[in-house]
């Protein structure tokens, strides 16, 4: 720990809270509110894009950045261009519904799995799992529910094979 020093601090302050935080290269993004802010070398750097509800998650991928946002809407950015979205995707209307009711399902883990082109991995509050593919919009394939929140994925090496963390349990 003698080796880790504090490089940057931002500012100015953001006005709300940050409940999202990616990094590319040199800039950081975070999700504060409603907006996708970019900063780089902790100095403002403008602002990617924004939801209509809270941003709650961030992915990036290569040069393009996925967020997700508490209204049911998946974002796909490009990082290096301006402040338009490359595409929104309503996830209750692709098929990303929660168990009961068809509302959109809450995202609690998004992840890119490996050799799988343009598709992402979503994780619910119940557990459930889905292949989202982010050029079409559709859901590729719907897994069965755990019985709890999905918390976290996380890549193996052994090609599609993905680890998925839950409360209280370790993980499967």
């Amino acid at each position: 720990c003698k080796a880790l020093r504090l490089l940057f601090v931002s500012t100015p302050s953001v006005e709300s809270t940050i409940k999202a935080i990616a990094v590319h290269s040199d800039l950081t993004i975070i999700g504060a509110g409603n907006k996708i802010l970019r900063f780089w070398r902790g100095k403002p750097d403008g602002e990617i894009g924004q939801h209509q509800g809270r941003v709650t998650q961030l992915l990036v991928v290569g040069d393009s950045l996925f967020s997700y946002g508490d209204e049911g809407a998946l974002g796909v950015w490009d990082i290096k261009g301006g402040d338009c979205a490359v595409s929104m995707h309503d996830l209750a209307a692709a098929g990303v519904t929660a168990l009961v009711g068809g509302a959109a399902a809450r995202i609690t883990s998004v992840m890119h799995p490996h050799t799988y082109l343009n598709k992402l991995l979503l994780g619910d509050e119940d557990g459930q799992a889905f292949i989202f593919n982010v050029r079409s919009g559709k859901v590729v394939f719907k897994f069965a529910a755990l019985g709890s929140a999905i918390t976290a994925f996380d890549q193996s090496p052994a090609v599609d094979v993905v680890a998925v963390g839950l409360p209280g349990r370790g993980g499967l």
